[in-house]
């Protein structure tokens, strides 16, 4: 098993597309369609605890904070950049500074 950190692969394949990460989802995955649903789908209630692994930027984490805010949502990713990404979106999102 390699456990040489250079090898990771990001979420585009190459570093440099990792800031166009959210874009390139709100345009070919209609991701803003599909999550909501699965938000909805998933009824997470009052004091629920979910864990939203691989979460990339953390639109999914950010729906579902918003949909139910007495819900405790952690999200984690391998990707160290595309989490500093996640992080400052949370901090908007959760600021009421929009996402």
């Amino acid at each position: 098993m390699n456990t040489n950190r250079d090898t990771y692969i990001p979420a585009l394949r190459y570093r440099w597309l990792t800031p166009l990460y959210d874009p390139v989802m709100r345009w070919f995955m209609r991701e803003s369609t599909f999550k909501r649903r699965l938000v909805e789908q998933a009824q997470v209630g009052k004091g629920h605890r979910v864990l939203d692994l691989g979460c990339g930027t953390a639109t999914l984490a950010i729906l579902i904070k918003k949909a139910q805010p007495d819900a405790e949502v952690i999200g984690i990713d391998g990707d160290p950049t595309i989490l500093e990404i996640a992080r400052d979106k949370v901090r908007k999102a959760l600021s009421g500074h929009g996402v």
